[in-house]
């Protein structure tokens, strides 16, 4: 808070230069400001109520007129690290991450069959997984009915002078049997017919499923094994409900693999399934790949990045995500305009399109060709606020605070919705608070036993989850309130009474569910504190789940990057993406 104020009081204030120099005392309409407290406004010189420091003349720089912005000079933007761009259309790339898994292509699946009636003598596959090549021996069968052909081939043979057709009638009934003519003439030579005969592979492939055993009586066309040919494949991509609406056949697709480092496949999606499985509530996309060296198989599991070109919104302005800010239903961003002394900021509200990822589509609030920061909105945020302009806390503004009002500074920490959360939340990270060790060292042991109760939800353990949440609960009590000043008290204070009043008795978490309920109010709150104290080391990942709740979403905070949903569990593990990152530097 001190260095805010400081960088803050000395974009709203004049120079050192300016503040040495004796104002004269004819110069009307000069107002007195503190560097530590901007929103304090007096018409004559004097010490700060709140701080104490002397007040100092606020310029007027012929903007001040603009109630609706603030204006920042050249060196105010650099020293906030503030960047801005130019708004343009672009052609909107929605770049969608799904789960992935290999499948064998189902066009070629094919079944060797026996085109013999009898008993398996012998099987030359012995297990699922051998190659088969075509015109390979399968299975050797004992056909009854063919050795009684034999045996009339050899009677015919007897009396062949006198009816040579009776022959050729027999030959043919054999070669019927698949038998060739050099198979034919060897029975012939041997003078004796044969007991087993060999099955062929007709298809080349890899045994899939095994029907029959040694032993066991077949008949004609029955199949003996099923094969795949694994020279192309299909991956089968989850798409969820937030994500099917963007996704069409012919969106190009990049596919990694976790059994293949370093490879990518691309394709693009041929078939959608036309309805939702309601147990999963995913869809299925397919994309073929070609397999020439068999190195994808079944069962493979990846990430496929869809990229859909979103046609109905090519004529849309597309920002920066960095440049929107967001306070509940709203979404705001700040546009500049130059002028001759810098930059004015002026706070515009906008409706959103599509997420793009890194880009958002505005759908109503901006043109091309305005002008807009992406770089450094918090610290004009921070600013517009104390100067109380529009602000993102205050869309409407504040008129300033006079030297003798202290009517709001011991100002009474008030309930937040769950609705409002996401306000109090931006609030947090464009003050950037420090606490003291102490006060880190007791959220520290808080943290601690959050990430525990995340962890028996993802593991599905309804009784350890209870038991973890009254533990959460219990810490949270037990943190010392005297360790927090100021803002970072009001805050603390918020957050904790919104998450206590959401964790239930001990008798009325039944079932996981109900924990689950509590645990989305638990993780909005300590992220927002996460955000405002960062009080561990390390790095901490907010998670988002867009089916939670019906589709409501819900947030949570990991160690690890990899996604375990606390919200489903099992039944969907990997369900979410990561939304953002904290950690201490």
């Amino acid at each position: 808070i001190l260095v805010l104020g400081i960088v803050v009081g000395r974009w709203l204030a004049p120079g050192t230069e300016q503040r040495i120099a004796p104002v004269s005392a004819t110069k009307e309409d000069v107002t007195w400001t503190c560097s530590m407290h901007p929103d304090i406004r007096q018409p004559e010189p004097g010490d700060c109520p709140i701080c104490g420091m002397d007040l100092i003349p606020l310029e007027s720089d012929g903007h001040d007129h603009n109630d609706n912005a603030i204006m920042l000079s050249d060196n105010a933007m650099k020293l906030a690290g503030i960047r801005t761009t130019v708004v343009q259309s672009a052609d909107p790339v929605k770049t969608s991450r799904l789960n992935a898994v290999v499948e064998s292509d189902e066009r070629r699946v094919y079944s060797l069959s026996s085109h013999l009636s009898g008993r398996v003598e012998d099987l030359s596959i012995d297990f699922v997984g051998q190659k088969v090549t075509q015109g390979e021996v399968i299975a050797m069968v004992y056909a009854p009915e063919l050795v009684s052909a034999q045996k009339e081939l050899f009677e015919a043979l007897k009396i062949k002078d006198e009816h040579p057709e009776w022959v050729e009638a027999a030959k043919m009934k054999l070669k019927n049997w698949k038998l060739s003519d050099k198979q034919i003439e060897r029975i012939i030579a041997s003078g004796r017919p044969e007991e087993n005969f060999p099955v062929l592979a007709d298809r080349s492939g890899y045994v899939t499923r095994m029907h029959v055993k040694r032993g066991d009586y077949i008949k004609q066309g029955q199949a003996i094994y099923e094969i795949s040919d694994l020279q192309s494949v299909w991956v089968m991509l989850d798409v969820y409900e937030s994500d099917i609406a963007w996704i069409r056949q012919g969106d190009s697709v990049n596919i990694t693999l976790s059994s293949l480092p370093g490879k990518d496949f691309s394709g693009s999606v041929d078939y959608i399934d036309p309805v939702i499985d309601t147990r999963t509530r995913v869809a299925k996309a397919r994309v073929n790949l070609g397999n020439p060296d068999g190195i994808l198989k079944p069962g493979m599991y990846g990430t496929g990045l869809v990229f859909s070109h979103l046609i109905d919104y090519e004529n849309f302005p597309v920002v920066p995500a960095s440049s929107v800010m967001w306070t509940g239903k709203r979404s705001i961003v700040y546009v500049a305009i130059d002028t001759e002394k810098g930059t004015d900021f002026q706070l515009r509200q906008v409706t959103l399109g599509p997420d793009l990822g890194n880009r958002f589509v505005v759908l109503d609030g901006l043109k091309p060709g305005e002008r807009i920061a992406v770089e450094g909105t918090f610290s004009i945020d921070a600013a517009t606020q104390l100067s109380g302009k529009p602000s993102m806390m205050n869309p409407e503004g504040m008129s300033f605070r006079s030297a003798h009002d202290h009517s709001d500074m011991d100002m009474e920490a008030t309930d937040i919705s769950q609705e409002d959360h996401t306000t109090m939340d931006m609030s947090t990270a464009l003050t950037a608070m420090s606490i003291s060790d102490e006060a880190k060292t007791a959220l520290a042991v808080v943290y601690d036993r959050y990430l525990d109760l995340k962890d028996a939800l993802v593991a599905d353990k309804s009784g350890k989850a209870r038991k973890e949440l009254l533990k959460f609960k219990k810490e949270l009590e037990a943190v010392d309130m005297a360790l927090f000043g100021d803002a970072a008290h009001r805050l603390f204070m918020s957050e904790r009474e919104t998450m206590l009043a959401h964790i239930p008795e001990k008798k009325k978490l039944s079932d996981i569910e109900r924990s689950r309920a509590a645990f989305e109010y638990v993780s909005n709150g300590m992220i927002t504190l996460a955000k405002a104290f960062l009080p561990q080391e390390g790095t901490f990942y907010v998670q988002h789940c867009p089916m939670a709740f019906n589709n409501k979403g819900a947030d949570w905070i990991s160690r690890e990057h990899d996604i375990r949903n606390p919200y489903f569990g099992s039944s969907m593990l990997t369900c979410g993406d990561v939304t953002d990152t904290l950690g201490t530097k």
